[in-house]
């Protein structure tokens, strides 16, 4: 059992050094603001530092109901994720205008739904 608390801590660590590489990452981008897609992408990058947050702190949690807090924030990350990657795929490629047709906005409002169904259901 202690090898594997060990293993634990090492990858609790390279969450939190992947944590501090994406949050670099968004705020570095948020300063350089010109180019396109640059907010988008640093959106991109603050989601997947709290996903990694979530995910080290609800593993570091003490108890059931701080866990499932942060199992919560986890959640949301990762639903926004994928979202801000299209999103930030359109804007970088110049495909602004097929940004908000039907099949983009189908997308967003299914993983907004999904949220919604998840948190009505506890």
């Amino acid at each position: 059992m202690g090898n594997f608390v060990n293993y634990l801590e090492i990858f609790n660590y390279i969450y939190l050094i992947t944590a501090g590489v994406t949050a670099f990452f968004a705020f570095s981008a948020m300063r350089l603001g010109r180019s396109k897609g640059v907010n988008v992408f640093s959106l991109l990058m603050i989601s997947i530092t709290v996903w990694i947050l979530g995910a080290v702190l609800g593993m570091r949690s003490p108890t059931v109901e701080i866990s499932s807090f942060f199992a919560n924030i986890r959640m949301y990350a990762q639903i926004l994720t994928p979202i801000f990657w299209v999103v930030f795929s359109f804007m970088y490629t110049d495909h602004d205008d097929t940004l908000f047709k039907k099949p983009t906005i189908i997308l967003i409002l299914i993983s907004n739904i999904s949220i919604f169904m998840y948190e009505t259901t506890e």
